[in-house]
């Protein structure tokens, strides 16, 4: 599946309309646009592991976020009334994991790749206290803990499996 221009370019105006850098769900987001562009000239293996190992982050992060009763996921369910919110959620966080996967092809570079995907999650982490931006009980040792684990996991797993 190769990546349209009008899909790149709806990435991009999403991001300008609507992007907040507090949340890391935009860094995916901005990952996964990076990606796009790099499939479209068919050097998406160079950043393939990268960016799936960003939207797993993301996915793990709301997963875990609609489990401990995070105040943004709540106050969002309430401003947007749930057929939006469910719609919304889906398009934000999962969508892009998905266009991920979807266009899977075999990572150049994995252990490279693994690392820049943990290092982007240390430089957020080290910018916006996630548990505080997303209004969470959980401490933030504890979240960049789990964002760790799950950069790790997913990282071995899929370069195992390469």
């Amino acid at each position: 599946m190769i990546a349209s221009v009008a899909e790149i370019a709806v990435w991009i105006a999403a991001i300008a309309v609507f992007g907040d850098s507090t949340h890391f769900t935009w860094w995916g987001i901005a990952a996964y646009v990076v990606f796009l562009c790099a499939h479209a000239v068919g050097a998406g293996a160079h950043v393939w592991l990268f960016v799936f190992v960003v939207q797993l982050v993301v996915v793990c992060g709301v997963v875990t976020m609609s489990a401990t009763h995070c105040d943004l996921l709540l106050d969002a369910l309430v401003e947007l009334h749930p057929f939006r919110y469910v719609v919304g959620n889906f398009v934000l966080h999962y969508a892009p994991a998905i266009g991920t996967l979807a266009r899977y092809t075999s990572p150049i570079r994995t252990t490279a790749q693994s690392a820049h995907a943990a290092v982007l999650f240390s430089v957020y982490c080290a910018a916006h206290r996630p548990n505080s931006v997303y209004g969470c009980e959980l401490p933030y040792n504890a979240v960049v803990f789990g964002g760790s684990v799950a950069v790790l996991s997913v990282s071995l797993i899929v370069t195992a499996s390469s």
